[in-house]
């Protein structure tokens, strides 16, 4: 029989709760998978629009990774370097295995990237620097495969701890989220009235997929954590919910589903929400793998279109089956890599 989740953070607050964060990661997968192959396939207007919307479920990992490392160092015997240690395990053997599928597939089967302008090379993704470094290709530099969250997650994850040291109330959470909202406006402004792209590539889109603006989200998330634990989940909604009818100036698309996940997480926080049997299993297994189709799917795409470029005409019925066939078989393979990483890696270091 499940059971009710209370305010205080006990495990997750049981396995009830926890599905909560499988029910997000699932749908936030689905979605940045529907926007970039309602980029690549041909669909009707409505729903290539629909599709387009999962462009902004990326800040619902941000949401989530947030209040979840709240909750961490509020249990009992949590130390920092435990946490650092879980962190790098679950995050990086992934991230660095999608980075050298990428350098193969670039290096290999392709013309090759430009010179960097820095001479880091690949460096920047390992480093987690390519959101934080300007460039003269921002494609290759800064975004190659989607790769720009990691340098948000890297950077969460790196000063969370210090942060967690001052901000341990509801109020210095709404504190801290305000900063860094505000933090995000003045670079939205300088963008836009100041700073120039030359002698560098899409500088503006670099700098608003940076943490000095995206850290607003973790921040959001950090504050419904406090808002669960302090029971300040009504004051929390309101203000959310004033928050989403703000212009579009103030609360941009991104901004507007990091607030709905919030929303979400809060209205279910008392609420039995235990699934049992297939369904269950079913969602636990989207959730688990998500982050490794995350990590791939754009190289299994790319993949997908050189291999159907070179075997049929370009927008034929027989060029999009060939692509998204490519495209289906890459990704599992591309997330038993993956995997193998994960595992190898918990066993060297575990």
């Amino acid at each position: 029989m499940s059971k009710q989740m209370s305010v205080t953070p006990r495990k997750e607050q049981g396995k009830s709760y926890s599905i909560i964060f499988d029910y997000l990661r699932a749908f936030a997968m689905l979605g940045v998978l529907a926007v970039h192959l309602s980029q690549q396939f041909p669909m009707p207007r409505l729903m290539k629009e629909v599709a387009g919307m999962g462009a902004f479920c990326v800040q619902i990992f941000f949401v989530i990774s947030a209040y979840l490392g709240c909750s961490y160092f509020f249990r009992p015997g949590a130390t920092i370097g435990q946490y650092y240690r879980k962190r790098a395990l679950r995050i990086l053997p992934t991230y660095y295995a999608a980075i050298v599928a990428a350098m193969v597939y670039i290096e290999f089967f392709t013309k090759g990237y430009n010179a960097d302008v820095f001479h880091l090379g690949w460096l920047r993704y390992f480093l987690g620097l390519n959101t934080i470094l300007p460039s003269v290709d921002f494609w290759q530099w800064n975004n190659a495969f989607g790769f720009w969250t990691m340098t948000n997650f890297i950077v969460f994850y790196a000063i969370i701890p210090m942060v967690i040291k001052f901000v341990d109330t509801w109020r210095k959470s709404v504190a801290l989220f305000l900063l860094c909202y505000i933090a995000a406006v003045i670079v939205r402004l300088l963008i836009k009235f100041y700073i120039s792209e030359a002698p560098f590539h899409q500088l503006d889109s670099m700098l608003m997929w940076s943490p000095l603006v995206q850290m607003q989200h973790f921040a959001l998330g950090m504050m419904t954590y406090f808002a669960v634990r302090d029971s300040k989940t009504s004051l929390a909604a309101i203000m959310l919910i004033c928050m989403a009818m703000l212009p579009c100036g103030f609360c941009p698309p991104p901004m507007l589903f990091a607030i709905l996940t919030c929303l979400f997480i809060l209205s279910v926080k008392e609420r039995d929400v235990n699934i049992m049997g297939a369904p269950r299993k079913c969602l636990q297994f989207v959730a688990k793998y998500s982050f490794h189709v995350y990590l791939t799917h754009l190289l299994a795409l790319a993949i997908g279109q050189q291999i159907a470029v070179a075997l049929c005409a370009p927008s034929t019925v027989c060029f999009y089956m060939v692509k998204l066939f490519v495209f289906i078989v890459a990704t599992l393979l591309f997330c038993c890599f993956l995997e193998l990483a994960q595992r190898t890696a918990n066993k060297l270091f575990s």
